[in-house]
């Protein structure tokens, strides 16, 4: 699609913002603009959260014009109103790239290209402006000076933390680079100085990772994070949305999944070519580095938490004490989970395959188990603190760096209201997140082995349990380590086993839901995560001790 844009925009701003000489083309222009090209654009971006639902108009809710030294950005945001009744709305800010002024450049930007555009005898590419160097750069040294941006109905608000001098520095003459894929939210890397994260989804309100990152770079002296060097908020009716992060850029080798489960198919493949019981009596020896890392993991997470529950007279940071209507209502929470995902499994079990029924119905037999599981948390639990915690921690939200980690993605989880993102809880909530992306991490390693093999090896049921019970001891160790001098669990980490199980179980339960709801084959993997919670009684406290 091509569109005719004029030198001030018209065409891509609603029509009343035209001058009247051009509104019929405006009209015509904007029509074909909302109706064709945005649809298609945003439903195949990965951000875009509306995918299953069937797009029934998008609408042009906030349109400016951004000056910047040499050139203009224009910032949209637009709501989509879908078949079913639903909305949402997302930021997009565009610019263009002439032919006569980019000729060489239009290619590598296709892949962020929107529409064609075309001004009489001009040509050129519209595309999302987080791919222009000038654009980033702009929005740096905004933030970095701390500026203010009148909208008319909202004010764009661009703030530097205490730490966007050193971080800052020099990012101007940073060169740009996109990472391969997409994510829930865009991210570009200035040099090795400053990442820029962009929000699409449009959501007011205190967004939680900015909040976080501010208290951890400002308030605290944990350092394995991306400190927050400055922020862009759009401030409507007094209320805050936040629209970007300028963090520091952090080195690293990749995600702790990704390496988690490059090493356990490394070593599964080389167990293949050796006895079982020969591999089982080497395993102290052959996977000790590896719980060194993940006991280093467990030590940067007890870190996090302390961190977080520092007391700075912050309300919204402020460590609270638990109190037995917590306990209460946590426990409530799960009860009301488990019956929500036995009605969805039981709803499921004619499309489920053989063995993923067997699994399904051993849990649905098991309610009593769950049920005197879930009474036995809510007497045996220790007391401790509620504070702000990561939210939505897991293998894939950690950078491995060297020998080190780098926790990242404070969000929280994403399909929850940011209210509730910044509620405080008990940090072992996090603790069990961890625990449970383990298990994921070694069953669907173990299925990806068996899919490529069309059969399980002998005896690696028995090899993946060792190193899971392993991984999780190390990780669980390194976190005791850190935090059992402190009261932020009431006690040593081992009287919290009722309470991590709890955890544990209420995320097994939403990950049942999720797996039904995305990927039905894969649901018995949190199935069998479940069940291995109910089975072992004393697994957590047993792991920390040994």
């Amino acid at each position: 699609t091509t569109l005719v844009v004029d030198r001030d925009w018209t065409g891509l701003l609603p029509p009343e913002l035209s001058a009247p000489e051009r509104h019929s083309v405006a009209t015509s222009t904007h029509e074909r603009f909302t109706s064709h090209v945005l649809p298609s654009f945003m439903h195949a971006r990965r951000w875009f959260a509306g995918k299953s639902a069937t797009i029934a108009a998008v609408e042009i809710t906030r349109a400016v014009v951004w000056p910047m030294p040499s050139s203009e950005a224009l910032l949209l945001w637009a709501r989509v109103a879908f078949a079913d009744g639903g909305q949402q709305s997302y930021f997009l800010p565009l610019t263009i790239a002439w032919g006569s002024d980019h000729e060489a450049r239009i290619r590598d930007l296709l892949p962020a290209a929107v529409a064609r555009v075309r001004d009489r005898a001009r040509v050129g590419v519209l595309y999302e402006a987080f791919r222009d160097d000038a654009f980033c750069h702009w929005l740096c040294e905004q933030m970095a000076r701390g500026t203010e941006h009148d909208f008319g109905d909202a004010k764009l608000e661009l703030r530097p933390t205490a730490a966007a001098s050193e971080i800052m520095s020099g990012v101007e003459d940073a060169e740009l680079r996109v990472p391969p894929g997409e994510s829930t939210n865009t991210i570009v890397f200035l040099g090795d100085r400053v990442f820029l994260k962009i929000y699409r989804r449009d959501a007011p309100g205190i967004g939680p990772e900015l909040e976080i990152c501010r208290f951890l770079t400002e308030q605290t002296t944990f350092s394995n994070f991306a400190r927050l060097a400055g922020t862009a908020e759009l401030i409507t009716d007094g209320e805050s949305t936040v629209l970007a992060l300028a963090q520091e850029f952090k080195r690293s080798q990749g995600d702790a999944s990704r390496y988690v489960t490059h090493y356990l198919e490394r070593f599964l493949d080389e167990s293949q070519l050796r006895p079982t019981a020969e591999i089982l009596a080497a395993l102290d020896e052959r996977h000790a580095e590896h719980e060194a890392l993940l006991g280093t993991l467990g030590q940067r997470t007890g870190e996090l938490h302390l961190a977080l529950a520092t007391p700075t007279g912050d309300p919204a940071f402020e460590p609270e004490p638990v109190t037995d209507g917590d306990l209460a209502a946590w426990v409530a929470a799960v009860r009301n989970e488990a019956e929500q995902t036995y009605e969805g499994l039981a709803a499921s079990l004619k499309d489920l395959d053989t063995g993923t029924r067997q699994a399904a119905e051993s849990l649905l037999e098991r309610r009593e188990d769950l049920q005197a599981r879930l009474d036995i948390a809510a007497l045996q639990a220790a007391r401790g603190y509620k504070t702000r915690y990561h939210g939505d921690y897991h293998l894939g939200q950690v950078l491995v760096a060297e020998n080190d980690f780098v926790i990242t993605d404070f969000e929280g989880e994403p399909a929850r209201a940011l209210a509730a993102r910044r509620e405080k809880h008990s940090p072992l909530r996090d603790i069990a997140g961890m625990l449970r992306s383990l298990h994921y991490a070694a069953q669907s390693t173990l299925r990806k082995l068996e899919d490529a093999k069309l059969a399980k090896p002998e005896g690696f049921d028995d090899i993946t349990a060792d190193w899971y019970a392993r991984a999780c001891g190390a990780f669980l160790r390194g976190y005791a380590a850190v935090v059992d001098g402190s009261t932020l669990h009431g006690g040593p980490l081992e009287e919290t086993a009722p309470l991590i199980e709890l955890f544990v179980i209420q995320k097994g339960l939403y990950e049942v839901r999720y797996e039904l709801d995305n990927r039905p084959t894969w649901v018995a993997l949190p199935i069998a995560g479940v069940l291995e919670a109910l089975d072992a009684s004393v697994a957590v406290s047993a792991t920390i001790a040994d």
